[in-house]
């Protein structure tokens, strides 16, 4: 008798589209070249100094899909019906490798995914979604993957209930998202040292004072001396605003230790799913914070998970837990597979609301998604195959 063949990723792809559209979810093929623009607008940081972009004859600039929610999301915004809809894809994103990640050479990879936009019930939409992955894994032969949960929406609400002011609240929650890699808030809220900041605070004060355009044409200027620039013309707006950003940080107080303390003591919360709602509230009444509607949203999403059949035992919350592309506003979650430790997720997603309105929709529309890295389902069930 001959030896089981190894699932192909092309074979595992079609298993997975199929599966989905059984499931109710409609395929739609998203385009795979966008302006370079609007994705250096709408990404966050880590993706975009990984886009794939190239240049029209014309000298416009073009990035490749670097991942399907942001192309889905303006198929929505162009084509879609007003109410919303279920959609899958399934194709190639394509971005470079991050640093140190081994489990990927090539800038191009397979995502099967599905979007949900315009569910009225939020709670219910993403714990289906979640359902829909595990469930979606399994049919690969990659059962009971570790889960792993998490909900953006209570740190911002911490960061608000804190009352740190418009700059310090936004720099907290854009530190959030490099949190894995910088591990360190509470440094960004430490006094800063006497006499620190030099030419710098000078430049950034300067900056300050300017209009967008003058800023950009200053920091412009001195990027032309030096004989450097970049992809998409983002980089002098975005280094100009990050100069008179530091300004007036520099001019205002610093929240201090003791809250970057607080902060880091919530984003080390890691416990098991069962434990999280408990957990949560522990912390919100030793902190004297009031996180009670995001912790009964949370523990709303955890039942009707357990209640759509996905074992939560093995699960683990964390309140550090983030998606690196950083158009996420609330529930997240990404699934590994079991004894795999050297693979990335297989699959992850989450729930990003203001994302369809940041890129145009004349209205506001509920969203969440999640995407399965069909490579790395592939390195599994082959290896076990």
């Amino acid at each position: 008798m001959s030896p089981p063949v190894a699932p192909t990723p092309e074979t595992l792809s079609a298993r997975l589209a199929a599966f989905f559209v059984a499931h109710g979810y409609q395929t739609v093929e998203p385009a795979m070249l966008l302006p370079a623009e609007t994705v250096l607008d709408h990404m966050g940081e880590d993706i975009r100094r990984r886009l794939v972009i190239t240049t029209a004859p014309d000298g416009s600039e073009f990035a490749l899909r670097p991942d399907f929610t942001l192309p889905l999301a303006l198929w929505q915004i162009e084509n879609g019906p007003v109410a919303g809809g279920r959609y899958s894809y399934s194709g190639y994103a394509f971005r470079f490798p991050a640093p140190g990640d081994a489990t990927r050479q090539s800038a191009e990879f397979r995502q099967v995914g599905i979007e949900d936009f315009g569910a009225a019930d939020a709670p219910d939409a993403d714990a289906g979604t979640v359902t829909a992955a595990v469930a979606a894994l399994g049919e690969c032969g990659l059962g009971a993957p570790n889960l792993t949960i998490g909900d953006v929406s209570l740190f911002a609400a911490l960061v608000d209930v804190l009352e740190l002011g418009e700059v310090w609240s936004a720099r907290l929650r854009r530190r959030f998202w490099r949190h894995r890699t910088t591990g360190d808030i509470a440094g960004v809220l430490a006094p800063e040292r006497a006499g620190a900041g030099g030419r710098d605070a000078a430049l950034g004060l300067a900056l300050s004072h300017m209009n967008r355009e003058d800023a950009c044409a200053v920091i412009g200027e001195v990027m032309a001396i030096a004989g450097v620039g970049g992809a998409g013309g983002r980089e002098a707006g975005e280094i100009a605003a990050r100069f008179a950003q530091k300004a007036r940080e520099a001019q205002g107080e610093r929240p201090g230790a003791e809250i970057g303390a607080l902060i880091e003591r919530y984003l080390d919360i890691e416990v098991a799913a069962g434990e999280a709602v408990a957990a949560l509230r522990r912390f919100a009444a030793e902190a004297g914070v009031d996180l009670d509607r995001q912790i009964a949203d949370l523990a709303a999403r955890l039942d009707l998970i357990g209640g759509h059949g996905v074992s939560l035992a093995d699960a683990t919350f964390q309140t550090a837990a983030g998606r690196r592309i950083e158009y996420y506003t609330g529930f997240v979650f990404e699934a590994r597979a079991r004894g795999r430790k050297d693979l990335g997720p297989v699959a992850s997603g989450g729930r990003y609301d203001r994302f369809l309105a940041d890129l145009g929709a004349p209205r506001p529309m509920p969203a969440v998604g999640c995407s399965i890295y069909v490579d790395r389902v592939a390195a599994v069930t082959g290896a076990s195959a």
